[in-house]
C-alpha cells in the first residue's frame, strides 16, 4: 500500500512499504536466540485501518518470535515494535465500564517510561517515536527480556543491549504527536432538546476520516467512563450528537484517516446544565 508524498512528508507518521521491504520505523528484538530460545520467526504487518463502528486501529508493527508456538499458540517470547502514531500508552483503559479510566502505572526500564500488564508478563517501553511491547510467558522472563533488547539487523537506527533507550517524544505517552493529519476545526457544546440532552460535535477536516469520540462524566471529583462514539466523517465541516447526562464532561477526540494518518489527541471540557 503506497502513500501519497504528503504523507511521506509527516512529521512522524510511517507509511506501509512493499511487501518484503524493511519495517521503515526503528524495531527491536533479541538476537538470534534468548535464553536458549531460538528465533523461530519474524515479519512485518501494516494493515489499512479497520472501519466504524468497530475501533479503527490499524496494524503496523515488527515482530520477533522466540522459541516453540504454546498452547493456545503463544511463543514463550514475542518482541513487537509498533510506532508511537500507532500505540501509545493513553490508549489503555483498565477501567471496567462506567468506571473510572485507568492506565497501566508507569515505571522506567532502559531509562524510559515503561508499564506492565497481565501480571507483568507484558512489558511496554515508550522510546523515541515507537512503542516495544515484550509479551512472555514469565514477568521474570519479560523483564530479562527488556534488558536484552537490541536494534534489529535491518532497522533504520536504536541502540545495542544493555544501552540507555532514547527519551520518548514529548507527548508521544498521550497521543499527542504530529502523525500526518489535524483538524481544522474542533468544538464540543452541550445541547438541550426534546429529547434530553445532546453532546454536539462540530469539526472540519481536510479529507475523509474515521472519528472516536470518548467521553467522560465527572462524578464525585473522579472522571468516569461514559459514552463513545465511533463515526466517519467525510472531507469538510461535519456535525455529530451523542446521548448524554447532565454534567460536566471531557471528551478524548481523534481523526484518523484511511491510511491510518491520524490527528494528534484532542481533550475538550465542556458542561451539560441548566445552570448559568
Amino acid at each position: 500500500m503506497a502513500a501519497p508524498t504528503s504523507a511521506r512528508a509527516a512529521s512522524h507518521f510511517k507509511p506501509c512499504v512493499a511487501s518484503g521491504a524493511p519495517a521503515p520505523f526503528v524495531h527491536y528484538y533479541l538476537g538470534d536466540s534468548f535464553e536458549g530460545l531460538p528465533l523461530t520467526d519474524s515479519l512485518y504487518e501494516c494493515f489499512r485501518p479497520s472501519r466504524p463502528p468497530e475501533p479503527f486501529i490499524r496494524m503496523n508493527s515488527t515482530d520477533y518470535f522466540y522459541g516453540d508456538c504454546e498452547p493456545p499458540c503463544a511463543p514463550p517470547v514475542d518482541v513487537r515494535t509498533s510506532p508511537a502514531c500507532d500505540s501509545w500508552w493513553g490508549q489503555y483503559n483498565l477501567g471496567v465500564p462506567d468506571g473510572p479510566v485507568r492506565r497501566p502505572r508507569l515505571t522506567r526500564i532502559r531509562g524510559v517510561p515503561a508499564s506492565r500488564t497481565d501480571g507483568g508478563h507484558h512489558v511496554e517501553l515508550y522510546t523515541g517515536d515507537v512503542t516495544v511491547t515484550i509479551f512472555a510467558n514469565s514477568r521474570k522472563r519479560a523483564n530479562r527480556a527488556a534488558a536484552a533488547l537490541r536494534r534489529a539487523h535491518d532497522s533504520p537506527g536504536g541502540v545495542g543491549a544493555g544501552e540507555a533507550l532514547p527519551s520518548p517524544l514529548h507527548g508521544a505517552l498521550r497521543g499527542k504527536i504530529d502523525c500526518g493529519f489535524r483538524f481544522k476545526k474542533l468544538v464540543i457544546r452541550a445541547r438541550e432538546g426534546s429529547h434530553g440532552w445532546r453532546a454536539i460535535v462540530r469539526m472540519r477536516v481536510g479529507r475523509p476520516a474515521y472519528v472516536d469520540v470518548e467521553l467522560e462524566r465527572r462524578v464525585h471529583g473522579r472522571w468516569i467512563g461514559s459514552e463513545q462514539a465511533i463515526y466517519r466523517v467525510g472531507r469538510g465541516t461535519s456535525g455529530h450528537r451523542i446521548p448524554i447526562r447532565a454534567g460536566r464532561y471531557r471528551a478524548t477526540v481523534t481523526a484518523t484517516d484511511h491510511l491510518g494518518r491520524r490527528t494528534r489527541v484532542r481533550t475538550l471540557h465542556f458542561r451539560a446544565s441548566d445552570k448559568e
